[in-house]
């Protein structure tokens, strides 16, 4: 967990970096310092891991179909294909 630390800090920075705005920057390091947490938790509660990462997994898979939702994919299929 010691390497966690300047990974983060390393990333943060480069990603300020990149978007030029640690506003957005300090979200990314914030996200990452919460992925690392979950992952530190996972880690530890050995019994319940499989148990946990199956939720986590089914959690993100309904976030991003929700976020999904509305998207025209074959709208975004013929605009590319008219350039």
């Amino acid at each position: 967990m010691t390497s966690s630390g300047p990974d983060t800090g390393l990333n943060t920075a480069y990603s300020a970096a990149v978007l030029k705005s640690w506003r957005r920057a300090g979200l990314i390091g914030g996200l990452l310092i919460a992925l690392y947490a979950v992952l530190y938790i996972l880690l530890n509660l050995e019994a319940y891991s499989l148990l946990i990462g199956s939720l986590l997994l089914f959690a993100a898979l309904t976030g991003v179909t929700y976020d999904t939702w509305r998207i025209d994919w074959s709208g975004i299929r013929g605009e590319a294909a008219a350039s």
